[in-house]
């Protein structure tokens, strides 16, 4: 057989294509076509059960006055840039930089600010800003030098922004930074998260599947719950953790009162800005809604009416009435 040279060049793009990762070889011999990653805001409405799509981007958030969704969006192979689109005239502005490189934020519902950490490729490895809703001011407002820091968020309904640093976690405020817990192996824990008051540190041990909750006013208050899973996290509003220990529960941080909620499984659990409701998607990965005052469950959507793509990142709106999620799946680059 003689090699023409389109041949010749047809075999050796595939072979590069190939050796890249963007194509891979079948069990039959064949090679499967290269695919992306698609991910798309939602939104739907609680009382008509109506839903649909808002924008291409990831990790939706509502902004405290409600008036608006926040999410990012991939810019270029690597960034991504913060994005706010209102709820009435569906206007679009970009918040931030790409250069900024952001992965998740945190939104104070009463201060209408939202935080987070982001590489800004200088000698700092992140740094912490800040970016007011009402005013459109965004802020690096990083206190230490040469420091990693990450996981900030808002406590204290937004007087403190808590975060972690390569052996410390601490807090920042009007008044400067404070070291809340030092000398600590990065290893031996994950951190969670402060507690809505800020008086409670909610902390992975490892190894293990523990949950060790540190009280910063009396230390003797101190301790260790066992967990079971990765799913947990903390009220916006109340010092409540949800977890799971055999089934779902709801562990008041202060009494350490423990309720057992009654449904059966849940991932990606996400409490309301108010704290009575959490969406979370069951074991079939339906999308529901758990009203904690009337202990009610609600199927919002079906997996099997949408199996042609996944659901994450749900956020409930401040009035209770929507939820935005993120759906993502895959297909083929045309």
């Amino acid at each position: 057989m003689k090699l023409t040279k389109e041949l010749l060049w047809s075999f050796t793009l595939t072979s590069l294509l190939l050796s890249c990762g963007i194509l891979q070889w079948e069990d039959d011999g064949g090679y499967i076509p290269p695919t992306e990653y698609i991910n798309e805001v939602w939104l739907f409405d609680i009382a008509s059960a109506m839903d649909g799509k808002i924008a291409d981007g990831f990790f939706p958030r509502f902004s405290g006055d409600n008036q608006s969704i926040l999410y990012l969006q991939r810019s270029g192979e690597s960034n991504t840039v913060l994005k706010k689109m209102s709820v009435s005239n569906q206007m679009i502005e970009t918040l931030t930089p790409a250069m900024l490189r952001l992965n998740t934020f945190d939104i104070c519902y009463e201060s209408n600010q939202l935080v987070f950490n982001a590489n800004t490729f200088k000698h700092r490895d992140q740094d912490i800003f800040v970016f007011d809703l009402t005013s459109n001011i965004l802020k690096n407002v990083t206190q230490t030098i040469d420091i990693f820091e990450s996981d900030a968020h808002f406590i204290n309904h937004g007087q403190y922004i808590a975060y972690r640093g390569y052996d410390f976690i601490a807090r920042m405020g009007v008044r400067g930074q404070e070291i809340i817990l030092d000398h600590l192996s990065s290893g031996s824990f994950t951190f969670v998260r402060l507690s809505a008051s800020g008086t409670k540190l909610v902390l992975i041990q490892h190894p293990g599947e523990s949950l060790r909750i540190v009280d910063l006013i009396d230390t003797a208050r101190d301790t260790v719950i066992e967990f079971s899973g990765s799913s947990y996290t903390l009220s916006p509003m109340k010092d409540e953790l949800y977890y799971r220990y055999g089934g779902p529960h709801l562990l008041d941080l202060n009494t350490f009162e423990r309720y057992e909620l009654n449904f059966e499984y849940a991932y990606d659990v996400t409490f309301s800005p108010d704290g009575r409701f959490l969406v979370y998607l069951d074991s079939h990965y339906n999308l529901c809604l758990y009203d904690m005052e009337n202990r009610a469950e609600r199927i919002l959507l079906s997996r099997e009416k949408n199996a042609d793509y996944n659901i994450q990142s749900m956020a409930i709106s401040p009035d209770n009435k929507l939820v935005a999620y993120e759906r993502y799946f895959e297909r083929l680059l045309e």
